[in-house]
C-alpha cells in the first residue's frame, strides 16, 4: 500500500528529528 509506505517513512523521519532535538536540548 503506497499510502502505508509514506507514513511509515514520515514515521521514521520524524522519529528522527525528535531524537535530534533531544541531543540538542541535553547539549544546552
Amino acid at each position: 500500500d503506497y499510502d502505508r509506505l509514506i507514513s511509515k517513512t514520515e514515521m521514521t523521519i520524524h522519529s528522527r528529528l525528535v531524537a535530534l532535538q533531544n541531543k540538542l536540548v541535553n547539549l544546552q
